[in-house]
């Protein structure tokens, strides 16, 4: 049985470009006021020119395709719930997004730190303090020895293209250019510490025979910006106005980038965490993505910034308490009180989307005791 979509017709790419060069070279005025105005507008861009070699991102999404060709039972050993740290592989229908399991294969990666424990399971059922478990190892297929390297090279070349973006940002919004850089631990992926965060994702949407369906619900990102890579299947809708969605066709050669939740909270809600959903259309072919999740670190919080800009933004309500906005308030569930920790903000986001990882059934009963 699949699922209704509400009926879209392709339209034009309506996702404006970044074009990381020319920002970088020469930025004049009228580009930064226009990234300003797309941030706060759309919400999503298209990153050209950004100096991230074709072959670097063909191979990240080869990596992918290996991934999940490898047999079931191989996969199966780097099962999720294998994981302290929500990292590895998930079959379609585990990972739930608005309490609607997705359509799509998954293998998760992020920052090399060392493994943790039941130990450190049981010290945060203990003190609350549960985003620590997020700082873990990775898990690798053993049938698969050069996957690692291959991934982690990719993520230090996002982190860095993240980080460049993140510089430009604060400049179209006329911010110190280190503001949004400050957040971060500098790293290589692969370094077995526990300074950073960061994320990444191989997913795999099977082919679809009959009418399209919802590959992933509609939905936010959870964090600073995501850096899309993906191939020529299309698929990726963005809701520009409530109830309106758009395509956002693939192009080679670029990445889709869209900001998350920290960001819309940073800046007041100027910038615009918006809205996007994945269908999966009808192919003989499966899609694949590589969703770039450029990260702070996790112990970093999050009150709106102080500038005349975010607390007058046109068409979008602050969130600070004197002027509070319902709707993001509930959208934050309430952790948005004093400050938004982004570790808790998280691992929240993981619990939902893996319930039944052994982290997510501790915690539940975490809060279930007296």
């Amino acid at each position: 049985m699949t699922d209704a979509i509400p009926h879209t017709l392709p339209k034009p790419d309506v996702v404006p470009e970044l074009d990381v060069a020319a920002l970088e070279d020469a930025p004049t005025a009228e580009a930064l006021a226009a990234l300003a105005h797309a941030c706060h507008t759309v919400g999503f861009l298209r990153v050209v020119n950004h100096g991230v070699p074709v072959e670097v991102v063909d191979d990240v999404l080869a990596a992918a395709s290996e991934v999940f060709s490898l047999d079931q039972a191989e996969k199966e050993a780097v099962h999720i719930n294998g994981s302290l740290s929500f990292r590895g592989y998930a079959r379609v229908g585990e990972e739930i997004t608005l309490g609607v399991p997705d359509f799509k294969e998954t293998f998760d990666v992020g920052l090399e730190h060392p493994p943790v424990g039941q130990d450190a399971v049981a010290a945060a059922a203990a003190t609350g303090a549960w985003a620590g478990l997020l700082a873990g190892a990775n898990q690798w297929p053993a049938a698969a020895p050069m996957l690692a390297p291959r991934i982690y090279a990719y993520m230090d070349a996002m982190r860095e293209l993240g980080l460049r973006i993140m510089t430009i940002l604060a400049a179209a919004l006329d911010l110190p250019l280190d503001t949004f850089t400050s957040v971060y631990t500098r790293r290589p992926a692969g370094r077995p510490d526990a300074a950073g965060f960061a994320l990444l994702r191989l997913l795999r949407y099977p082919p679809q025979a009959g009418a399209p369906r919802i590959g992933v619900g509609e939905h936010s990102d959870f964090g600073m910006l995501t850096l899309l890579a993906t191939d020529d299947i299309g698929g990726l809708q963005v809701e520009i106005e409530p109830g309106v969605w758009r395509d956002v066709p693939p192009r080679s050669g670029t990445f889709v980038l869209n900001f998350g939740d920290l960001l819309e909270v940073w800046t007041n809600g100027y910038i615009r965490a918006t809205n996007h959903r994945v269908i999966s259309p009808s192919s003989t072919m499966p899609r694949f993505s590589v969703p770039f999740f450029v990260e702070p670190d996790l112990d970093a919080t999050f009150t709106p910034l102080d500038s005349s800009r975010f607390a007058y933004a046109p068409g979008r309500r602050p969130l600070d308490a004197e002027a509070a906005d319902a709707a993001i308030f509930q959208k934050y569930e309430g952790r948005f009180e004093d400050a938004l920790h982004y570790g808790d903000h998280i691992f929240a986001a993981c619990v939902r989307s893996f319930p039944t990882n052994p982290v997510s059934i501790a915690w539940l009963a975490a809060q279930r005791e007296p």
